[in-house]
């Protein structure tokens, strides 16, 4: 009984703690969690950390060659990663659910389309 108990109290904690867009109060991770397509074709898989700052960047640089960078989010709507050695800025619009990318330097920029 105490065990779940904690276990209730832990969940909750995290669920109030995790920052929420305002509009629809859903932790931001949730919003873009899933498998994506970069424009240039690369697919891109966004998952959990188990940590509600941050989150999973799953490139697949070719097939068999799924690399995992770990996204810190900057606001709640754009984070950002780092691929060799470039700095990655990734923000999500929620009204037309895709997420505009580029490297901080300017050299590259992509939008990813979410794959239902």
């Amino acid at each position: 009984m105490f065990r779940h108990a904690a276990l209730l109290a832990l969940t909750t904690l995290a669920l109030v703690s995790a920052p929420a867009d305002a509009r629809t109060n859903q932790p931001r991770t949730d919003r873009v969690v899933g498998t994506w397509r970069s424009s240039n074709g690369t697919p891109i898989y966004l998952n959990y950390t188990g940590n509600a700052k941050t989150l999973i960047v799953g490139v697949t640089k070719r097939p068999g060659d799924e690399v995992d960078y770990t996204g810190t989010w900057t606001s709640d709507s754009t984070f950002s990663y780092r691929i060799d050695g470039e700095t990655v800025i990734a923000t999500y619009n929620a009204r037309t659910d895709l997420i505009n990318a580029h490297t901080r330097s300017g050299d590259w920029s992509a939008t990813w389309h979410r794959r239902r």
